[in-house]
């Protein structure tokens, strides 16, 4: 019997004496610079074959394998191309406590109590899915056995306007990020108008509505609060950002209520935001923004902590002032030169 151990771009062979009970490390091991993009492994004992899955080529690797006591190596890699990618997803429900692992064939970590996730493709008896993951976007394997799929469609289009600068679209149903990075495919520009497709999509992941974008034969999904609906009317407000928070030695600032004093959550310093009347008179302003999951928030802060995109009256006044000072002191330096000269 051997036991099979992974450490970075090497795979050593320990041989298992069960009626001793010693373990002994083969002197001779596995080494190639592709073992470092493995995460685990496992050895099928039938066709003398270790698999592996490869996070850098998002794909199954495996290899004929000879072991014995004085040999240890493997040939060429197989199967190396990506495992592929599917536009149609799947709404899948989980039943007889499936648990889903981190690649296929029961490879790497499992995540149990997991009651929905979406499939992105199928593999062999598996399908891989997305899933929330103590909120953020996990990739996995479960097996067919343990999963229902349940119905959905997007086919009732309707017309709809951006209304972000750039509006993210995602390549899964879904905000969650994955290794911080959201998944993103292409932005569309602000007050852009587009058709989307309604996506009864009976399972949620992050509890977030999306409706279902073609662009040619790219399929992405859109936020539901990145639009509104075309209804033939002018928008002149759509709460683009033209202002930043801005509070000099402090990391975070308080956003109140209307009655400008219960707390209600907190902005970073230079959050971008929306101010939709400015005066700088006034105590306190009402800002809107987006959090990190893109719910649209209202609420007041000082107005001494906002920063306006364009420049006030008495900015411009201001400058103004600086410039025909300049002016005005260079022609004097100018004249009493010329003058010291004539004398």
């Amino acid at each position: 019997n051997y036991i099979y151990v992974l450490c970075n771009n090497e795979i050593k062979c320990i041989k298992v004496d069960e009626e001793l009970h010693t373990m002994q490390v083969l002197e001779k091991s596995l080494k190639s610079d592709t073992f470092k993009e493995f995460q685990c492994i496992t050895y099928d004992i039938v066709n003398n074959k270790i698999f592996a899955f490869n996070t850098f080529t998002q794909s199954i690797n495996y290899f004929d394998c000879n072991i014995t006591e004085n040999t240890f190596n493997f040939n060429d890699f197989e199967s190396k191309e990506p495992l592929p990618s599917s536009t149609n997803i799947l709404a899948i429900n989980i039943i007889n406590n499936g648990i889903i692992y981190d690649q296929p064939y029961y490879l790497g970590n499992l995540y149990n109590n997991i009651d929905s996730c979406i499939g992105i493709e199928e593999y062999a008896e598996f399908y891989r899915v997305i899933f929330n993951h103590n909120n953020t976007l996990k990739v996995g394997f479960i097996n067919k056995n343990f999963t229902t799929l349940l119905e959905h469609n997007s086919t009732n289009s309707i017309k709809v306007v951006t209304t972000n600068v750039n509006v993210p679209v995602y390549k899964y149903p879904t905000i969650l990020k994955s290794n911080s990075q959201a998944i993103i495919t292409s932005y569309i520009p602000i007050h852009t108008h587009i058709k989307v497709s309604y996506n009864s999509f009976p399972v949620t992941i992050d509890g977030k509505q999306f409706y279902l974008y073609k662009n040619n034969d790219t399929i992405g999904y859109i936020f539901n609060a990145d639009i509104v609906l075309d209804e033939d009317k002018t928008i002149s407000n759509l709460n683009t950002e033209n202002a930043t928070i801005s509070a000099i030695g402090q990391e975070n600032i308080s956003i109140y209520l209307d009655d400008k004093t219960t707390i209600i959550s907190t902005l970073a310093n230079k959050t971008r935001i929306y101010v939709e009347n400015y005066d700088k008179n006034s105590a306190y302003t009402k800002i809107i923004y987006k959090d990190e999951n893109l719910n649209t928030i209202q609420g007041y802060v000082k107005t001494d902590y906002i920063e306006m995109d364009k420049l006030d009256n008495n900015k411009i006044v201001l400058i103004l002032i600086i410039v025909i000072s300049i002016i005005v002191l260079i022609i004097i330096t100018t004249t009493y030169i010329i003058i010291r000269k004539r004398k």
